[in-house]
């Protein structure tokens, strides 16, 4: 909390963010490298917005340095968890699913689907960085793996002709994050 404090965020618009609004904050990350802090908060039901009785959820990007938010994401709700590089934030949802964003461009790279609805709670890596533990209120606790090349658990090499190669260097340098992260 005290870093939340110190970070001075201000809301979309410019203006800082009120310092009781931290008391609605439930998760905070901040990324390896420092440069970004995510928050999963549920704002007070005040009636101000004419909702009343429907509190409002969700998350957000903020860089440290500047204190301003990262609009071009578009998390929800849930836990947040950041790749060991910090290029990447892993958004478990409510609905049990886990996003991947790229946060220099906003584009989602991965949908992990196999949680049933509810909260997943704990979101880590193996040390391999390319397996994603999951643990939701399931009690279903999932291994992902990041790279798509371990379908059943089993690492094998991958040899490709120069076309083929010269094919996926196309789209890696695309502009869909999706396929280039497959």
């Amino acid at each position: 909390r005290k870093r939340l404090s110190d970070a001075k965020l201000v809301d979309a618009l410019g203006k800082p963010i009120d310092l009781k609004w931290e008391n609605h904050v439930f998760a905070i990350r901040a990324s390896p490298d420092g440069r970004y802090l995510a928050l999963s908060y549920l704002l007070p039901d005040n009636g101000d917005d004419g909702k009343v009785g429907q509190r409002q959820s969700g998350a957000g990007l903020w860089d440290v340095a500047t204190g301003k938010p990262l609009t071009h994401l578009k998390l929800k709700r849930g836990t947040l968890r950041f790749s060991t590089d910090s290029r990447l934030i892993y958004n478990a949802t409510m609905e049990g699913a886990i996003e991947t964003w790229e946060i220099a461009t906003g584009q989602e790279r991965l949908n992990l689907q196999g949680h049933l609805p509810g909260e997943i709670g704990c979101l880590l890596f193996l040390p391999d960085r390319r397996t994603l533990v999951s643990g939701g209120a399931d009690t279903q606790v999932l291994l992902w793996d990041l790279t798509g090349r371990a379908p059943d658990g089993v690492w094998r090499a991958v040899k490709h002709t120069p076309e083929k190669q010269r094919a996926l260097w196309n789209v890696l340098a695309g502009a869909d994050a999706a396929p280039a992260h497959r």
